[in-house]
């Protein structure tokens, strides 16, 4: 098993990988960077900008560290093995004048960047560091190589992907949308329900996004929101069919790739699984109620006036440790005092200081906290990681927070964090870990949910 240790690094000591598998080996530093430039430009964007706002906007992915190696013939610069275009990017922030003088407009951009943003949280990374390349080679290969059979990352699908960005507050897609209404319909049976789960979504929203395949199942899709124009049961009749011939493989993405195709897939179903509209006496019944309801709508609708509304700042550029917003009264009085302390102390004047109190913070809360709801197995003499773990399990089992909620203090119990206990222990008794105003405050903002949850006992 391959040895590596934590380290800051400071930007002027990491080297772009010459020999990147992004491309052909270069010479030098500049040619690599003037590579890697071109490599990530398309005729509508440049990579690496986009990634120079995200990065600006949210700072580097904590999850997701700089992989590095000591240059053999000087241990004091670092040969970037995994990070190569954050790295470049970061470069190319703090001097744009690196970018080719043909990308001119790209370089004017990275200069307005330079000028009207403050570099100095970027100036060190966060990174592990290996002995040599050949150390870190299987990390890099399962991160880039494809699932491996499982080793490696395996992707979300289609499905995975709409359902995370409508959990995340985006918009159900139509294909989500759809899958829900089968889910969810009566008049579905359950097979067909089973085997929506083992569909390829691709095909599925291949004929969904077909407007002549909407009209003909009875759906509609206006501002992103699925609503039927047909009886629920007669959807549904068409969805059965459309689902099981997915499945069983019956019709391909060679059967509905082109518009002809999936007209003709529709000449495929059989008078009896053919969506029918409503009836004349139910279309009537329809108008009447939703003419009801609009006058319903009309005598309750309140009279405002449009509220002008901002964007909320990114959460780390604050001034304090502790957000004005987050309020608790601990009953402890030693946990009460450092609380109120931090809710003062300026970070980026006072990292150290922040980086230490914030650890004896989290722990004397755990300690307050058991000491009031007695864990088997977990008190005061316990590690701070022990005592979280198993308060973290105590209140999920409890119901006291969902996992979800939890996710965040669960984190900072990863050993492959930032803001790690491992870190946080190093904040106190290491010397050579230099905490960073960014990384503290994202930490806090980790586990202020579950801090704000044992202190409110």
């Amino acid at each position: 098993m391959s040895s590596f240790e934590y380290k800051r690094i400071k930007l002027t000591n990491l080297l772009v990988n010459t020999e990147n598998y992004r491309f052909n080996p270069v010479g030098s530093q500049i040619e690599a960077i003037h590579v890697m430039v071109r490599e990530q430009n398309s005729k509508s964007s440049n990579k690496l900008y986009n990634l120079a706002v995200d990065i600006l906007e949210n700072g580097l992915n904590p999850s997701d560290l700089t992989v590095v190696s000591p240059l053999a013939d000087n241990k004091s610069l670092f040969v970037v093995h995994e990070g190569n275009r954050r790295v470049t990017t970061l470069k190319l922030l703090f001097q744009p004048e690196l970018i080719p003088q043909e990308f001119k407009n790209l370089q004017n951009k990275f200069r307005e960047l330079h000028v009207n943003n403050d570099l100095s949280q970027f100036e060190e990374l966060f990174c592990v560091v290996y002995n040599t390349y050949e150390e870190a080679d299987h990390w890099i290969e399962i991160k880039h190589t494809g699932e491996m059979e499982g080793i490696g990352t395996v992707r979300w699908d289609t499905e995975q992907q709409e359902r995370f960005k409508a959990n995340t507050g985006g918009s159900k897609s139509a294909i989500l949308q759809t899958l829900e209404l089968v889910e969810k319909s009566e008049h579905i049976e359950k097979a067909t329900k089973d085997n929506a789960q083992l569909i390829g979504v691709t095909n599925l929203e291949r004929l969904i996004s077909d407007p002549d395949v909407r009209s003909f199942l009875g759906i509609k899709i206006k501002n992103n929101e699925m609503t039927l124009v047909k009886p629920e049961k007669e959807v549904a009749k068409g969805l059965t069919k459309v689902i099981n011939d997915l499945s069983s493989k019956k019709i391909i993405v060679n059967d509905i790739y082109y518009k002809k195709d999936r007209l003709k897939y529709l000449d495929t179903f059989l008078d009896s699984e053919i969506p029918q509209d409503y009836t004349e006496d139910e279309k009537k019944e329809i108008k009447i109620s939703s003419e009801d309801a609009e006058k319903d709508k009309s005598k309750d609708k309140p009279k405002t006036k449009p509220i002008k509304t901002v964007s909320r700042p990114v959460s780390t550029k604050r001034k304090y440790l502790i957000p004005s917003d987050f309020v608790v009264r601990p009953k402890d009085d030693r946990v009460n005092n450092i609380y109120r302390e931090l809710k003062q102390l300026e970070v980026d004047k006072f990292t150290n200081a922040a980086s230490v109190m914030m650890r004896v913070f989290i722990e004397l809360s755990l300690d307050y906290y058991l000491s009031i709801n007695p864990i088997s197995g977990i008190d005061a003499s316990k590690s701070l990681n022990q005592k979280l773990t198993g308060v973290i399990d105590y209140l999920e089992k409890n119901k006291v927070l969902t996992r979800k909620e939890l996710q965040g203090a669960k984190y900072v119990l990863s050993s492959k964090s930032v803001s790690s206990t491992e870190t946080l222990n190093a904040y106190v008794h290491s010397r050579l870990l230099h905490p960073s105003e960014t990384e503290i405050k994202t930490t806090w903002d980790n586990i202020a949910l579950f801090i704000k949850t044992i202190l409110a006992n």
